[in-house]
C-alpha cells in the first residue's frame, strides 16, 4: 500500500474544486442532450436517450448503494478502500440483474441497445466514485475534480463526432463508455494509488457489513430516483418517445438546481454528522434553515428567469418545436430542487444514524408517484401537456419531504431534550 503524502487542500479549496469540476461535467452531459436533438436525425433519439438515462440513473444508484457517506465517515474507518472497490464491483453486476429485469415489464425492445450502452457508461461512472472517496478522505477533490473535465468534455466531443459520423444513439452512446472507462483506468487509478492500495479486497465478512450499513440508504435514495424515472417512463409508454423526447429536451437543464443542491450540502455532511454526535441541536436548526431558504431562493429566482427567458433559450438552443414547450421548464425546475432536497434529507438521516426514516420517506414517495402516473396517464389529454410529469413529481416529492422534515424536527427535539436531561 502506497502512502505517499500529497499536499492537502482546505475545506474551501476542495470545495471549489469540487464546484467547478461536477458543474463541467454536469453541463458537458447536459449539451449531449441538446445535441442528440441538433445532432440527431429524429427527435425520437431525445427520447429513447430519455428512456436510457432514466434506466442509467436506477442502474446508477443500485452501483453507489448510497455508499460514499459511510466511506468517508470516521465512523466506518475500519473499512478498507479494497473492500470499497469490491464492494462496488459486486453492485454493478447486481445492478446489471436488477435493471436487465427492469427492461423487460418497463422498456421498449427498440430502446434496449442504447439503454445497454448507457448502462456501461454509468458503471464507469459510478465506479470512479470509489477512488473520488479516497480523494476526499485526503483532502485533494482536485484530482476527483479533473478527472471530471476530462471525462466530461471527453464524453461530449466523441458523443457529438459519432453522432455527426454514423447518425447512430447505439454508436454515440457507446463512445461515451469508451471514454469514460479510459479516463478511470489511465488517470484515476494512477492518482489514487498514490494514496492507497486499489484492488479489491472480497472480504465476505466486511462486504455483508458494509451492505447492511449502506442498503436502507440505497433504498431510500433508488426509490427517489425512480420517482422521476417511473413517471417519465410512464408517459413514454402511454404516449410514445417523441411526446418524451420534448417534455425531456426542456426538463434536463434543470438538472443544474440538483446539481447546486448537492453542491451545497455534500460538505456539509461531516460536520452536520459532527454536530448530532455533540448534540449541537441549535446549530443543526440553523444548518438546514439556511439550506432551505438557499435552495427557495436559488429555484425561485430560475423559475422566474424561465418564465420571462425561457422560450427564446429553448428556441436558440433546440429550436422552434422545442421551444414551444418551454411552458414545462418553471414546474421542472421547482421539481427538480424537491429531487435535491429528498437526497439531502436522506443523507441526513445517514448522518444521523436513522436512515431507515429516509426509506420510509422514499417508498411512500415513489407509491404515490406510481399511483398517480397509472391513474393519469390513461387519459389522452395528457398527450400535449407533459407538465403532469412535473405535478405528479412534485405531489409525490412534497409528501416525502413533508413526512421527512417532520422526523427532522422530531428527532432534534428529542435530542434536545436527552442533552439537557444529561446535563442535569
Amino acid at each position: 500500500m502506497s502512502n505517499r503524502k500529497t499536499k492537502e487542500l482546505s475545506v474551501e479549496q476542495s470545495l471549489v474544486w469540487n464546484s467547478v469540476g461536477s458543474m463541467v461535467y454536469l453541463i458537458c452531459n447536459w449539451l449531449i442532450t441538446v445535441l442528440v436533438v441538433t445532432l440527431g436525425s429524429d427527435i425520437s433519439m431525445s427520447g429513447s436517450l430519455a428512456v436510457a438515462m432514466s434506466v442509467g440513473n436506477i442502474f446508477a444508484t443500485i452501483v453507489l448503494l448510497r455508499a460514499r457517506p459511510v466511506q468517508v465517515s470516521e465512523s466506518y474507518s475500519d473499512f478498507t478502500t479494497g473492500n470499497f472497490i469490491a464492494h462496488r464491483i459486486v453492485a454493478t453486476i447486481f445492478a446489471c440483474v436488477i435493471c436487465f429485469f427492469y427492461c423487460l415489464v418497463s422498456v421498449a425492445f427498440s430502446d434496449w441497445a442504447v439503454v445497454a450502452v448507457y448502462c456501461l457508461f454509468k458503471a464507469g461512472d459510478s465506479f470512479v466514485d470509489v477512488l473520488h472517496g479516497v480523494d476526499q478522505v485526503n483532502n485533494r477533490l482536485d484530482i476527483a475534480a479533473i478527472s471530471q473535465i476530462i471525462r466530461g468534455v471527453g464524453v461530449l466531443v466523441s458523443f457529438s463526432l459519432c453522432l455527426l459520423l454514423f447518425d447512430n444513439l447505439v454508436i454515440a452512446v457507446a463512445s461515451m463508455a469508451i471514454v469514460t472507462i479510459a479516463v478511470v483506468l489511465i488517470y484515476d487509478f494512477r492518482m489514487t494509488k498514490r494514496f492507497c492500495a486499489v484492488l479489491p479486497d472480497f472480504d465476505f465478512t466486511s462486504l455483508i457489513k458494509l451492505s447492511r450499513i449502506c442498503f436502507p440508504g440505497f433504498v431510500a435514495s433508488l426509490a427517489c430516483t425512480a420517482v422521476v424515472s417511473v413517471t417519465r417512463q410512464f408517459y413514454g409508454l402511454s404516449y410514445g418517445n417523441e411526446a418524451l423526447g420534448f417534455y425531456a429536451a426542456v426538463a434536463t437543464p434543470t438538472a443544474v438546481i440538483q446539481a447546486l443542491v448537492s453542491y451545497l450540502y455534500a460538505p456539509l455532511l461531516g460536520p452536520i454528522s459532527a454536530m448530532w454526535r455533540e448534540n449541537e441541536t441549535h446549530r443543526l436548526r440553523l444548518v438546514f434553515i439556511k439550506m432551505l431558504v438557499s435552495v427557495f431562493v436559488l429555484t425561485a429566482m430560475c423559475a422566474m428567469a424561465s418564465a420571462f427567458i425561457g422560450e427564446p433559450v429553448l428556441t436558440a438552443i433546440y429550436g422552434k418545436e422545442v421551444g414551444l414547450h418551454s411552458d414545462y421548464l418553471p414546474l421542472a425546475l421547482v421539481a427538480t430542487a424537491f429531487t435535491g432536497l429528498n437526497f439531502f434529507t436522506i443523507d441526513v438521516f445517514i448522518a444521523f444514524g436513522k436512515p431507515i426514516i429516509g426509506t420510509i420517506s422514499g417508498a411512500a414517495s415513489l407509491a404515490l408517484a406510481v399511483f398517480l402516473s397509472r391513474y393519469c396517464f390513461v387519459n389522452p389529454v395528457f398527450a400535449s401537456d407533459a407538465n403532469v410529469i412535473n405535478i405528479i413529481i412534485l405531489v409525490a416529492y412534497g409528501f416525502g419531504l413533508l413526512f421527512s422534515f417532520l422526523c427532522i424536527i422530531n428527532l432534534l427535539n428529542r435530542k434536545a431534550k436527552q442533552s439537557v436531561t444529561s446535563e442535569l
